[in-house]
């Protein structure tokens, strides 16, 4: 089973992409602000700062705009100064962006791994960055006062998920279009309209009507301050249907009202809120759910001769791709689980052992032996 991102990256779609990005209608949004190039923290943690601080705009709700890193934060008992930090978040004021970006270094818990989180606390955007971040946001509530309001977000696609692709979700739906947000310094990707086509093909399977009005596509990037929209009455039939088999799995076993195999059974799947609104540099970051032998090796502090080894011995799943080992994240924790356990284990055994030599050492010496 595979969240809608993760999908997208097994696909080798064909030249110029199932939807090319070459086909959305592409409009620039003037402003007078210039971007600086120089950031200090990572772009995944700028794009959820920007998406998470818009939503906070938009609502005025900040433990609602930053759920998910506050669900990363209990994951590992740190709910408290995430609250604080929550509570610190008044608008676009340098101490709430600040705040807003050590929150989002919480995700990391919530979206991949806890094993993966270091310290909030060392997370200090510099002014050039909380410029940059402020801009952007701006940006993104002038957008939504142009092509808004806003009618959901953090769309989910019940109905529409199958027993292969059982997670994604979209950020935002206007009246007739269906939009998802890239923070990226990149022109529009193949992997994103692929992905926005999921979406659109799922919505129209769902069981949320307002999802069925969709007229066009779109993104916005406020990095860029381009839009980018695709009316979906240009869609070819036989690519839905290619999409819809090949990638989402669709099939015989697909009622006619579009509930998956997986939901007909009452599996119970989660629909986690996707790496996909911060584009392939969040998925960078996130690290994957596969990692590479040298990253595995770099991660566990071996060589990668022994990564092999550990292959080899089914101890690690691994499966191939282009002739590269890629390695289950969940594997490499349960590995790292299981040697801590022996290590501990070894551990008492010696402990005992010492005691033992040491019980027999008293009484040699001061005992009857």
């Amino acid at each position: 089973m595979s969240s809608v991102t993760q999908r997208v990256s097994q696909i080798k779609q064909p030249y110029g992409g199932y939807l090319r990005p070459r086909d959305f209608e592409c409009i620039v949004l003037n402003d007078d602000n210039v971007l600086s190039e120089q950031e200090n923290i990572h772009p995944s943690l700028v794009g959820m700062a920007v998406d998470y601080l818009s939503r906070y705009m938009l609502e005025r709700n900040a433990k609602k705009a930053f759920h998910i890193s506050l669900l990363g934060a209990s994951i590992i008992d740190d709910i408290r100064y995430a609250i604080y930090l929550t509570s610190q978040i008044q608008g676009l004021d340098k101490q709430s962006i600040i705040c807003a970006c050590k929150l989002c270094g919480y995700d990391v818990c919530y979206r991949s791994s806890p094993t993966r989180y270091r310290p909030v606390e060392n997370i200090e955007p510099d002014q050039e960055t909380i410029n940059n971040i402020r801009i952007m946001v701006n940006r993104s509530l002038h957008f939504f006062e142009i092509y808004g309001p806003i009618v959901k977000n953090e769309i989910t696609f019940e109905g529409g998920y199958s027993a292969l692709v059982t997670a994604g979700d979209g950020d935002y739906l206007t009246e007739n279009t269906l939009w998802d947000f890239k923070v990226s310094k990149r022109p529009l990707t193949t992997k994103s309209t692929l992905q926005i086509l999921m979406y659109y093909i799922m919505s129209q399977r769902s069981i949320h009507q307002e999802l069925k009005k969709i007229e066009f596509l779109g993104f916005f990037n406020p990095r860029q301050n381009k839009v980018y929209i695709y009316s979906v009455k240009q869609l070819d039939k036989s690519i839905i249907e290619i999409v819809s088999k090949d990638v989402i799995g669709y099939d015989a076993s697909t009622n006619e009202k579009g509930m998956d195999t997986c939901l007909e059974k009452e599996c119970n799947c989660m629909y986690f809120d996707d790496d996909e609104n911060f584009d392939d540099d969040i998925d960078d970051f996130f690290a994957p759910q596969y990692l590479t032998v040298t990253e595995t090796a770099q991660y566990l502090g071996v060589k990668r001769s022994e990564i092999y080894k550990l292959i080899c011995s089914n101890v690690l799943d691994a499966y191939k791709e282009k002739n590269k080992y890629k390695i289950s994240l969940r594997s490499i924790e349960d590995y790292i689980k299981h040697r801590k356990l022996m290590t501990n284990i070894c551990g008492i055994i010696c402990g005992i052992g010492i005691l033992f030599l040491g019980v027999i050492y008293f009484l040699k010496k001061y005992g009857t032996l």
